[in-house]
Parts: C-alpha cells; structure tokens; sequence
C-alpha cells in the first residue's frame, strides 16, 4: 500500500493516533506521554542534519537557519518581517531538503468548536530546500481516551473472576518462556566445518547461556505455580475483609480495589462485558474516522491493551487512509487467552490448581524421602518403596500439567486475524521489549514476520511502561516504520542508516547489561549485610510488624500498647553505606552515560569533544565503578578487613569476563533483530 498515496487537498498529510492502555489514564496523557518524545526524536534528527551541512559551510547553514526563524515566528503570529512563502512539501521531499526543523503549533486537549474531536496537536515539519524555497509538512497529532467508556467493575467481580483464571494464566505465562527457551537451543556445528576447535568453543559458550537461560525459566515456573499458593489466598482475604461493615477496614481496603479494577478490570470488561466492550471499541474507532477525515495518511501507534483494541476496531473495516498499525507492548495475545480461557476456565483452573498440589506434594514427600535415605543406614526395601511411591507419582502428575501449561492454548481466532491482515497488505509491525510480561515475547508463531525486539531496561517490571524513554532504538524504529509507510519516501533523510540503528541495538544492550549488572550487584550487597548482620535487622522486623499489628488493631477498634523501640546499629548502618552510596553514584554515571550515547545516537550530543558516540569515555568510568563495586560487595561477603589481595583479581577477572560475554551475546542478538529501522 505504500507509495500508492496521491495527495489530496486534506489539511494535514500525515495523521498519528496514540491509544493508551491499560490502567487510570486522564485526557491529554497519552498525546503528551507519547506525541512529546516524537516531536523530541524529530527535532534532534533536524538538528542532526543541520549539524552535518554546518560542519562544511558554518556560515550558509546560519543564514538558512535565520530563514526557518522568520517562518516559525510567522506560523506562531509573532509580528516581524513576513515570513517567506511556503508551500506543501510534495514528492521526493528528501532529495530536495537542505535543513529541516519541526514545530508545534497548537495543542487542544478539548476542542471548544468540536466536541467530537480528541486531544490532538499540530506539528508541522519545515524545509528549507536548495531554491531557497521553505516547504512544510503537516502532521497532526491525536489520542483515543477510551478510559472514561465504561463503568469499573466492583471488586468482588473481579476477584471472583481472577480466582478462576489466576492459577492458569500465570502457570501458561512463565510456561511460554521455557517453551520459547527449547526453541533457542543452539545448533551442534558439523566436525567437518572449518576451524572447527573455534567452532566447537564458541557452540559450548552459547550452550552454556542456554542452559542457565532454561534454569532460569524453570525456575520463574516453579516459582509462578507457588506463587499462586500465596496470591489466592489474599485475593479471597480481602474479598472477605471487605464484606465485613467496619467503615475504616473498608476505607483501607479502597485503594487496593481501586487499583485492580484500573488493571485487571480492563482485561474483564473485554472478556465478560460486551456491551462496555463495544462502547471501548467504537470511541477508538470514531477517533480513528475523525482522523482520516483530516489526513491523508494515518498511522495508529498503540500500546498494551490499546493494541488489543485497535485490532478489534480494525475487524469491521480499514479506513483507506490507514497505513501502518504499529503496536508495542501489545496485549492482544494475554486478551485472546483470557477469552479463551474463560470459555473452560473450571477444567483448567482445575487442572492448574491439581499441578500446584502436586508439586507441593513432590516438594514435600522428596524431602521426606531424602531424610529416609540418608537419615537410616540400612533403609529396608519396603521402606524405600513406601516413600518412593508418592513422590514419583506426585512428580507424574505435575509433569502432565506442566507440560500442558508449556504448550499453552490454542489461539483459532488469533491466527485468522493474522491471516487476514497478511492479505489485506496493511502494514503491522508488532514490537515488544525483551523483558515486557503483557506481550511475552511475539504475538504468535505466524505473526514473526510482523515482530520486532527492542532492548528497554530488561526489566520485568520496567520495560512495559519505559518505551518512550528508550529514544535511541524504540523511538528510530518507529518513525523508521513509519517513513517506510508514508508515500514518496519523503522522511528518508531523518532515518537512520541501517548500519547505524544495528551499532545502536549492540550498544544498548550492552549498556543495559551493565545497567543491569549494576542492579545486581547492589541486591547481592544488601543480602550479604542483612545476613551477615541479622539480630539488628531483625530487630527492625519486628518493630515493624509490631506497628502493622497496632494498625491493623485500630481499624477494629482494639486498644493495643504501643510498640517499644529498637536500638539503633551503627555498625550496620555504616555496611549499608557501604553498599548504597557508591551504588547511587555509579547508577548516576550509568544514567549520565546511557543519556550521552542515546542523543549521539541520534546525531547530536551534549559535548562537542565526543569524537565517537560509540566509545565515550563514561563507558571507561563506568567499567570502573562497576569493578569497585564488585569488590566492596565480595569483601563483605568473605568477612575479612582487609581483603584478601585474592578478591582484587577475581573482582577484576569477573569484570572482564562479562564485558567480553555480554559483547559476544549483543552480537548474537543483533543476529536475531532488525537490523534496520
């Protein structure tokens, strides 16, 4: 469909609809939340070009400059000299630009003359080409507030619906990840292969980060089937709590209600409310015809849930206007689960709780079985067989449930969505951060054409609501899209080469490794001084706990002695220090560092002296802190002052190890990304 657009005589050339997700949002959020880092990523690309023409005439680029002043100034009503003509930018815009800049000129939340209209703003992108001509690109800007269409369900609903589907849904989640960990297994090389000794290392290495890649997805199951245990019972806790008529239980209970029903409840209505369901779908879809009605091309850019609806707002019919739908964080798959789901959501549920119990009773029966063996010599065969039996069968019936949890459920309705949009030609680019748990990787199997991979924070809780921070790599990707989808090829020269944008995903997730590395460390430091200093930890517990019960003892209006006080451990605090200040200061270089390279990136910087934006020397600064780190958190594990001259190496060796593997693995991902926007 791209390339095909004719212009018309319609105000705006390019139209953007932002739909929000999941959670409390407020009107104008989403158009600030997400057209604000736009407009930003735009204007560092003009000035990117600029900086390029200035550095082989300084002086015609400030002249030129001066002339994109006079017409800013004259589309913001500043009285002056009068502003040059200008005219639509039209075809093959890029070949004929010399500068460009973007503005924004008028931003209305609620439109007074409108009431139909959404939040939007307008921008419009100036030119200024070799006939000293000023041309001008308009582009409108607008959200879909879908947040105020229905009513929030009550709190009782939804427990009761998230105990049906709660033990599932978790146990399938971290199931896909160990399904998606067996499919990256690395391929043996073949013995005849050249330099095969190489080979064969480099075939142990990455078998090696699969391996503990695999544990580490077992172990997320493991623990999400157990996790299950504590998170059922206080849902039904506070289901019963709130039944209760005491007006300051009911109160404290209110806010923990309302925040579920801001998340969850979104998921609910869409699954059990189809009347609220359409009334969601139709607002999107009139936001989106409003749109078109005032743009020659449109593009939708929605996240989490706002995906879901948009897909569904698409089903009825695809305005002629529309040229990419671009997704991120997409909840479109956990929806169709849930729908599914809720369809047998008794024999699952069933079958889920039937795999916690039996791996409580494996966990349980093992362990009992172990103290048998090993806690009597000469265990007698009746006696083996007698504590083999329960857990071998246990471990048989967790086994089948696991294993169907890993496969997960079959999504009819998904595919032929997929299938459908492949033949219509509109183009969708699904793009998912590596450790976002609402979209868990791609859509679907058939969908992998359709998806793209960016590196946020690689964070489980971080990365669904840090797309917009990620300029370097999220944001290029997704103006690269939509360059791609626009007519003409008219934003080619704000893309990125693709060179460039695959040194930016290597460098990001190597930063992000460091970052991550920097968090670890700082986890591992706090555990070694709670452990290594327990008593005094322990008594902070318990003074805490003991106002949690005086608490809890005022709401049923039970009189209670204030809790005594704790002595203070001076000692302890000073290891805490220890810990967390040369931790703030080393995550505030990283911060400093990630900032610098995400603006050279994208062609401008805030020192001149950077030669490269691929090497600066922060990176040096931060190799550094990170290596300190290790060190002050391995002397305090091995308890001796001074440390051994032992922990000075083995700090530094293991610095230099993940800077060496994690480079190596950044490859390996780069492989399996885009390597252009």
């Amino acid at each position: 469909m791209q390339g095909e657009t004719a212009y018309t005589d319609k105000e705006f050339e390019l139209g953007v609809l932002f739909i929000h997700g999941i959670g409390t949002h407020i009107q104008g959020q989403t158009l600030t939340a997400s057209g604000g880092p736009l407009f930003q990523w735009i204007q560092n690309r003009c000035e990117a070009l600029a900086l390029e023409q200035q550095s082989n005439s300084p002086q015609k680029i400030d002249e030129l400059r001066y002339q994109l002043d006079e017409v800013e100034w004259g589309l913001a009503g500043t009285s002056g000299p009068h502003p040059p003509s200008f005219a639509s930018a039209g075809p093959n815009a890029a070949h004929k630009a010399l500068i460009r800049r973007a503005v924004l000129q008028k931003t209305l939340f609620k439109d007074p003359t409108d009431s139909a209209a959404p939040g939007h703003t307008k921008m419009t992108i100036l030119s200024l080409e070799h006939d000293e001509r000023v041309t001008e690109d308009r582009w409108l800007l607008a959200e879909s507030w879908w947040a105020n269409c229905f009513s929030p369900p009550t709190f009782k609903e939804l427990a009761l619906w998230a105990l049906r589907v709660l033990p599932w849904i978790l146990a399938s989640h971290f199931g896909a990840h160990v399904q998606r960990r067996f499919s990256e297994r690395p391929k043996r090389p073949p013995d005849s292969s050249l330099k095969a000794q190489r080979a064969r290392l480099k075939y142990m290495r990455k078998l090696g980060l699969w391996l503990w890649r695999l544990t580490t997805a077992i172990g997320g199951l493991a623990l999400a089937q157990l996790s299950t245990v504590v998170l059922a019972p206080i849902l039904l806790g506070l289901l019963l709590l709130g039944a209760i008529p005491i007006s300051k239980l009911r109160k404290a209970l209110l806010g923990i209600q309302l925040k579920m029903a801001a998340t969850v409840g979104d998921c609910y209505v869409f699954v059990s409310l189809p009347i609220e369901a359409a009334s969601i779908v139709n607002a999107v879809r009139q936001d989106l015809l409003w749109l078109a009605s005032r743009c020659s091309e449109i593009v939708i850019v929605a996240h989490s849930q706002g995906g879901a609806v948009a897909h569904f707002a698409l089903r009825g019919s695809i305005p002629r206007e529309l040229r990419l739908l671009f997704t991120y964080g997409s909840g479109l798959r956990k929806l169709e689960e849930l729908k599914e789901l809720s369809k047998g959501a008794r024999p699952r549920a069933i079958g889920a709780i039937g795999t916690i119990i039996a791996l409580i009773v494996f966990l349980f029966f093992g362990w009992a079985f172990l103290i048998v063996i090993f806690g009597n010599p000469k265990p007698s065969p009746s006696e083996l067989l007698g504590g083999l039996w329960v857990p071998v069968l246990a471990f048989a019936f967790c086994a089948a449930g696991i294993r169907a949890e890993i496969r997960g459920i079959k999504l009819p309705e998904l595919e032929h969505w997929i299938a459908w949009l492949k033949s219509t030609g509109l183009r969708w680019i699904d793009c998912y951060a590596s450790a976002d748990p609402v979209p868990n990787g791609i859509v679907a199997p058939s969908a992998r054409c359709f998806s793209r991979e960016v590196c946020n924070r690689s964070s489980m809780f971080a990365d669904h609501t840090s797309y917009w921070t990620n300029s370097d790599q999220f944001l290029s990707l997704l103006f690269g899209e939509i360059a791609k989808s626009c007519a003409n090829g008219r934003y080619r020269d704000l893309c990125l080469g693709g060179k460039t944008f695959t040194q930016i995903i290597r460098r990001r997730f190597f930063r992000v490794a460091i970052g991550r590395t920097i968090q670890w460390i700082g986890i591992a430091g706090l555990l070694i001084v709670v452990a290594r200093n327990w008593p005094a930890c322990q008594n902070v517990v318990s003074w805490g706990w003991m106002r949690v019960g005086v608490f809890l003892s005022s709401i049923f209006g039970i009189e209670t002695s204030n809790p005594r006080s704790f002595a203070v451990s001076w000692t302890t605090i000073g290891f805490l220090a220890l810990v967390l200040v040369p931790y703030g200061i080393v995550r505030m270089i990283w911060t400093s560092w990630n900032n610098w390279e995400m603006q050279w990136a994208l062609g401008v910087g805030p020192e001149r002296w950077f030669k490269e934006w691929q090497n600066p020397a922060s990176y040096y600064v931060v190799i550094f802190g990170l290596f300190v780190r290790l060190y002050i958190v391995v002397s305090l594990a091995v308890g001796r002052y001074p440390p051994p001259s032992w922990v000075f190496f083995v700090s530094f060796i293991a610095v230099m190890l993940f800077a060496a593997v994690n480079a190596g693995a950044t490859g390996q991902r780069v492989s399996k990304s885009q390597s252009s926007p």
